[in-house]
């Protein structure tokens, strides 16, 4: 996680914005400052264009490159000791008061906790 100034985030939205799909064209980076540090903070991403690596007798084999933005909604664990995180909390307020007609399984700590096992649950 690091941070970009919302100067530079500005630049990068101007950059995608002529190439975007045209049902995406009012779909534009979120530069707001939401943090102390004074800059929007963005996650780094490894080089999606790079080829990792192949053994010698498979490097003729065509790769193809899937990106995929995560979007985690409400992913604070503000407990350690095993309570719900912020997100199932939602859903059981949202549970109870009928917006929603059952609780989804997703949880976006486990999602973004590191470990395979959890991810997949």
């Amino acid at each position: 996680l690091t941070s970009l100034q919302p100067e530079q985030m500005r630049a990068i939205d101007e950059a995608l914005f002529s190439v975007r799909p045209s049902h995406r064209i009012n779909a534009r980076l979120d530069i707001k400052v939401r943090d102390n540090s004074g800059g929007v903070l963005v996650q780094k991403a490894q080089n999606l264009l790079q080829i990792p690596p192949m053994p010698p007798m498979k490097q003729t084999v065509a790769l193809r490159v899937i990106s995929v933005e995560l979007k985690p909604n409400c992913c604070l664990e503000e407990w350690g000791d095993g309570m719900p995180s912020r997100y199932q909390l939602m859903q059981l307020d949202k549970l109870a008061f009928g917006k929603i007609s059952r609780r989804s399984a997703y949880d976006p700590v486990q999602l973004l906790s590191g470990h395979r096992d959890r991810c997949l649950q």
